[in-house]
C-alpha cells in the first residue's frame, strides 16, 4: 500500500466501515486486522505499525493471537503498536516475542511449559527469533529450552532467526 494507507483507513473507519469485519478469505473469518498483518505489502511500505494504530483506535478488537502472529511475522512497528495499546503480555510466547525476560522469570516460577507449542506449534524460542531477542533467547537456553522443534513452516528457532537477519540468535541457539 502506498504511505497514505493509514490516512485511507482513518477515512474508511470515520466513514463507518467496521473495523472488525470479516471475510471468507482463507475458509472465513479473516479479520481486517489479520489481513494486513499477514500481507506483506503494508510492511515493505513501513505503515505496518501506523495501520494497527488505527484499526485499534477505531474499534478494531485487541486480538493476543494477531499479537502473536505479528511476532511470528518479525513486524516490530506493530508489535509495538500492539504493546502500545495495552496488550496483554500473558503467556511465554508473547513474553519471549518482546523480550521480557521479567514476564517470562515470573510465568515460569508459575508454573509455564517452556516446551509449550502454541502458536502455529512454534515455542518461546520461535518467538524470540524474528525479532532478534537475543537477551530472551539466551534465558530460554539457560532454563534448557529444547530449540529443536519446527514450527508449521518446519522451522527451528535458528531457522527463524536467520530468514528474519538475525544471523548472531541464529548462532546462539545453534552454538548452545
Amino acid at each position: 500500500p502506498p504511505p497514505t494507507a493509514p490516512a485511507v483507513a482513518r477515512l474508511l473507519r470515520e466513514a463507518g466501515a467496521d473495523a472488525n469485519a470479516t471475510c471468507k478469505l482463507y475458509g472465513g473469518g479473516s479479520s481486517t486486522m489479520g489481513l494486513m498483518l499477514t500481507s506483506a505489502h503494508p510492511p515493505a511500505a513501513g505503515v505496518d505499525g501506523e495501520l494497527v494504530r488505527v484499526l485499534l483506535r477505531f474499534g478494531a478488537t485487541l486480538e493476543t493471537s494477531e499479537l502473536m502472529g505479528a511476532i511470528e511475522y518479525g513486524l516490530q512497528r506493530s508489535v509495538q503498536a500492539f504493546v502500545d495499546a495495552g496488550a496483554p503480555i500473558d503467556n511465554l510466547f508473547v513474553a519471549a516475542g518482546l523480550g521480557r525476560v521479567d514476564v517470562m522469570k515470573g510465568l515460569l516460577s508459575r508454573g509455564a511449559d517452556i516446551e509449550a507449542r502454541v502458536w502455529r506449534h512454534g515455542t518461546a524460542p520461535h518467538a524470540a527469533a524474528p525479532l532478534g531477542r537475543e537477551d530472551a533467547v539466551r534465558f530460554l537456553l539457560e532454563r534448557g529450552a529444547d530449540t529443536s522443534p519446527r514450527n508449521v513452516w518446519v522451522s527451528t528457532p535458528a531457522d527463524t532467526a536467520r530468514f528474519f537477519g538475525h544471523p548472531g540468535v541464529a548462532e546462539i541457539i545453534e552454538n548452545r
